[in-house]
């Protein structure tokens, strides 16, 4: 097999580098892949974070269908190829025919994220959207006796609280990390009112864990990555999110 990263440099006039999520919880399966550098990301409709991270290749702008004028739904599949004893992960973006996509992100996945998620092959639709997201630095703590967890937001004087004992293995945890807290509008920020606990990221929404788009989510700094937030099972929910001005 060829390399890769020639073959798609090869077919495509344009590469920017880009993050990838493979998310499956129960009869929900999502992608999301951001491109910070033309300020696209792809979603369809569910979750937020990061696994591998790659580059996406395309052919024009114009393709993704983002602007509100010329509005449209784009088809997406996921595959894997090894190549040199590493694994990586594809996906296809298209119109109409996967053979002809206009474009595609392609990641290594040490940690099989793609397995992981059970999406070799899969395909749904979804949109590219204007990438609209603020980031402040925040912590996340607990000490072992508390009955509550606490993420300080300083920067824009924010706190969030809820209970630990709905999770019977954070009740003793003790907690301490720093990260980046993503939102998409400060002042909706108050509503996310659910948590998705998992020990590498947490994730806010508005409505429960089905909810079709997030509010806030928070990212361990990479120096901060041997410290774990606690609970090392899979996603978690929380309901009970109290947001208040700190």
């Amino acid at each position: 097999m060829s390399d890769p990263f020639i073959a798609l440099r090869n077919s495509y006039p344009h590469m920017v580098t880009a993050e990838a999520l493979f998310f499956h919880y129960g009869t929900h399966y999502a992608i999301r892949v951001e491109a910070p550098t033309i300020g696209l990301e792809f979603t369809d409709h569910a979750y937020i974070g990061s696994d591998p991270e790659g580059f996406l290749f395309y052919r024009d702008l114009k393709d993704f269908g983002y602007k509100p004028e010329r509005r449209r739904t784009s088809k997406y599949k996921v595959s894997t190829i090894t190549f040199g004893n590493k694994l990586y992960v594809l996906v296809k973006f298209y119109h109409n025919d996967e053979n002809n996509s206009y474009a595609q992100f392609i990641g290594e996945d040490p940690t099989r994220a793609v397995a992981g998620a059970s999406m070799e092959g899969y395909s749904r639709e979804g949109n590219w959207d204007k990438l609209k997201i603020g980031s402040v630095t925040a912590t996340v703590y607990k000490d072992s006796d508390d009955t509550s967890i606490t993420m300080e937001v300083d920067t824009i004087h924010k706190k969030a609280i809820w209970r630990a004992a709905q999770a019977p293995s954070l009740v003793n945890a003790s907690v301490e990390v720093q990260g980046i807290l993503y939102f998409k509008d400060l002042n909706t920020i108050n509503t996310g009112t659910f948590v998705s606990y998992n020990d590498d990221r947490l994730v806010f929404y508005a409505n429960a864990y089905s909810g079709t788009d997030f509010t806030a989510y928070f990212i361990p700094l990479e120096n901060q990555q041997q410290e774990t937030l606690g609970y090392s099972g899979a996603g978690l929910e929380l309901s009970g999110v109290a947001w208040s001005n700190a």
